[in-house]
C-alpha cells in the first residue's frame, strides 16, 4: 500500500473534517520551529493525537456538536454567537438583524457547494435562535462543524455569503420592531 492510500484509508477512518484540519493544526503548532510535527507524528502518535484532538474541539467554537440518543448528530450555532448583522453586512458584537433561519439559508447554501465532502444526509432544522443541522454519524457531523467554523470565522467570505444569500432569497428586513 502506498503511503497516498494509506492515508486516505486514515482519511476515511476519522473523518475528512478531522483529517484535512491536521494541516491547521500544525500550521498553529509549528511556528516557533523549535521541533517539527509532521502530519505521521499526529496519526501515529496517541499523545499527539490526544493533542489535536483537544486543539480540533476548541477549533469548531462557536459550533458545537451533540449526539442524540438516536446516535444522530446535530451541529448548532447558538444565537448568542451570532456576529453578524445581515442588515448593515458588517461583523459586529451586537448583530440586529439575521436569525437562525438566516444562517440556515447561507449554510445550506455552502454545504451544497460542498456535499461531496460530507458523506450521509443532512436534515436542516433551525429556529429564530439557532442554527442546526442533523447529520447520521459523527464523521459528518465534525466534517459540518470544521467547514462552518472555518467558514464563520471568514469575515469577508461570510460576508460575500450574505450577500449572495440576501439577493437570491430576496430578504426584506422589519425595521420597525
Amino acid at each position: 500500500m502506498s503511503i497516498i492510500q494509506e492515508y486516505e484509508t486514515i482519511r476515511q477512518n476519522i473523518g475528512k473534517g478531522r483529517f484535512d484540519s491536521i494541516n491547521d493544526y500544525l500550521s498553529t503548532i509549528n511556528v516557533d520551529n523549535t521541533k517539527i510535527l509532521l502530519l505521521s507524528d499526529v496519526l501515529n502518535d496517541g499523545k499527539e493525537y490526544k493533542k489535536f484532538n483537544k486543539w480540533f474541539r476548541e477549533s469548531l467554537k462557536p459550533f458545537e456538536i451533540m449526539k442524540h440518543s438516536n446516535n444522530n448528530y446535530s451541529v448548532t450555532l447558538d444565537q448568542k454567537h451570532f456576529c453578524y448583522d445581515w442588515l448593515d453586512e458588517i461583523k459586529t458584537s451586537d448583530a440586529k438583524y439575521g436569525d437562525g433561519h438566516c444562517y440556515d439559508d447561507a449554510f445550506f447554501e455552502y454545504l451544497e457547494k460542498h456535499k461531496n465532502y460530507i458523506n450521509g444526509v443532512l436534515k436542516f432544522d433551525s429556529e429564530n435562535g439557532m442554527f442546526c443541522v442533523y447529520c447520521e454519524n459523527q464523521k459528518d457531523a465534525d466534517s459540518i462543524c470544521y467547514l462552518l467554523s472555518s467558514l464563520y470565522k471568514n469575515e469577508e467570505k461570510m460576508i460575500n455569503l450574505i450577500r449572495d444569500i440576501k439577493k437570491q432569497y430576496d430578504y426584506d428586513f422589519d425595521f420597525s420592531i
